[in-house]
């Protein structure tokens, strides 16, 4: 299971809830092993400072994980699927593809579009959930966009720090192609995308639709009700959301469990 971003532990814990120990739970219930580790910037985040980018902080460890498991005793060595959450499942095509061996790609809530126009979107659905943008909230968000602007024109020197990250994390980030990565994988793939999440929206599922329109062997799954934790709920979804206790939605945990499952009895 490769985490969101940020420095996420093995359960990808937000609030009192653990996403990632849902989803093993569940697969656990069908016979399906997980394994989930503590992220690098998690457990080494002072040592690692701000000198990495995405193959440091996810791609390695997401590489080294699939070769640790294959060698464990108990586990099917050419049953290996990747399961991706947000910018994880952003990523898991290209992790997939480097792997060469995983026999399906699982993406939940990936974006398509880049993480510095999700950053853009975000702040300002988080400035209107009252329902107006004050002239502070404009202000960061006039920032925001110069800054994402200047990202992509590439107008910042390597070694700035931009949204927590030197500068030239932003650069590789913008290089990776989702949608190229997952036209290549020779593997089923599965998307899921819940309707209510505003940290990774419908217009991304659209993207992967779109993109992967002509590929065979996709699933795409759309669960109207559910947030960016693919939990139950209603309205609009705010950050205050994921201060609440949930659940990974059963349903969600039984399709992707019976995909799992009719892939790799063909196998």
């Amino acid at each position: 299971m490769v985490h969101e971003s940020g420095p996420q532990d093995r359960d990808q814990s937000i609030g009192p809830n653990k996403p990632f120990k849902d989803l093993a739970w569940g697969l656990a219930s069908k016979k399906i092993a997980d394994f989930r580790y503590d992220k690098r910037t998690k457990v080494h985040g002072q040592k690692m400072g701000t000198d990495f980018t995405v193959e440091e902080e996810v791609i390695e460890d997401a590489l080294f994980a699939v070769d640790l498991l294959r060698r464990q005793e108990g586990i099917d060595p050419e049953g290996i699927f990747l399961l991706g959450h947000s910018m994880g499942g952003m990523l898991a095509p290209e992790i997939a593809n480097r792997d060469a061996n995983v026999v399906g790609v699982l993406v939940l809530a990936g974006p398509t579009r880049t993480l510095l126009e999700l950053i853009l979107e975000q702040t300002e659905y988080i400035s209107l959930i009252d329902g107006t943008i004050n002239e502070a909230e404009q202000k960061n968000l006039e920032d925001i966009k110069g800054t994402v602007t200047a990202i992509e024109n590439r107008d910042f020197v390597e070694n700035e720090i931009v949204f927590g990250a030197l500068v030239a994390y932003w650069y590789d980030l913008i290089e990776r192609k989702p949608i190229d990565e997952a036209l290549n994988l020779p593997v089923p793939l599965l998307v899921l995308q819940g309707g209510r999440d505003y940290q990774v929206t419908i217009e991304d599922f659209e993207g992967w639709k779109e993109g992967l329109s002509e590929k065979e062997y996709v699933v795409f799954s759309f669960y109207p009700d559910l947030n960016h934790l693919f939990m139950e709920g209603e309205g609009k979804s705010t950050p205050k959301e994921y201060l609440k206790s949930g659940n990974v939605y059963t349903p969600v945990i039984m399709d992707i469990a019976y995909w799992i499952l009719a892939f790799w009895s063909r196998s």
